[in-house]
């Protein structure tokens, strides 16, 4: 017996909708995937400058602190000389062109206006450091730092020729690289800048993400939106 699509209206109605109903779907999950991937906002929320003020708000145990010198309850950064980089405990220290440079109790870059680079092996939420601008003999410059969380914001740290400067920032999202740049410098006390950090480096690792992602009915929802407007237009 032939049989023709005249033969079956309903289910060649059905095919027509199901079609449509995928093309719908497949469309309003490529629209929402770039935005479950992208975080609603980002931004420092909260900066410090007194280290005991930041340890109150974001406790970091001893034994997470990590000591420019050489010795500490916590990993230690001791670099006398030049090295490409140095790894202590979870952060890499290193630099955009050159290499980083230490006299034991200060960490500096290789090369003048060099960015200072701290890489985290895990996502950190706050961070607290002691930054200085220094000449070519670790002597300290009056300026300007530039303290970046990458994926988060920046933070200006105005420096003197005394004790080193402390900034603590908590970020609204995890971030995991820090740059500390030289912004402005007293050009009068020196021609050769360096970002500086020395004493401790508290960072604080970030919770894991309590929110659950949207679920795949969640992603269907704008189909079915728009499925229910199509049957009622």
């Amino acid at each position: 017996m032939a049989h023709n699509h005249d033969a079956w209206p309903g289910l060649s109605g059905f095919i027509r909708e199901s079609r449509f109903m995928l093309r719908i779907i497949v469309s309003a999950i490529a629209l929402a995937l770039p935005l479950l991937a992208s975080p609603a906002r980002a931004a420092i929320i909260d900066t410090f400058t007194d280290s005991a003020a930041f340890l109150l708000q974001v406790p970091v145990p001893a034994v997470d602190q990590i000591t420019i010198g050489p010795s500490g309850p916590g990993p230690i950064i001791n670099l006398t000389g030049a090295a490409t980089s140095v790894t202590a405990g979870p952060v890499t220290a290193s630099a955009t062109f050159g290499g980083v440079f230490g006299n034991s109790t200060m960490l500096s870059t290789e090369f003048e206006s060099d960015t200072l680079v701290l890489t985290f092996i895990q996502s950190l939420r706050s961070i607290g450091l002691s930054g200085l601008i220094t000449d070519e003999f670790f002597s300290a410059v009056g300026g300007e730092l530039l303290v970046e969380l990458v994926g988060s914001g920046s933070s200006p740290l105005a420096v003197g020729t005394g004790d080193p400067t402390f900034i603590g920032l908590r970020s609204d999202v995890g971030f995991s690289v820090v740059r500390i740049s030289v912004a402005s410098f007293n050009q009068n006390a020196t021609s050769t800048p360096f970002a500086s950090l020395t004493a401790r480096i508290l960072p604080d690792v970030a919770p894991p993400n309590n929110i659950p992602a949207p679920g795949f009915t969640a992603l269907l929802l704008p189909a079915a939106f728009l499925a229910w407007r199509r049957r009622r237009t």
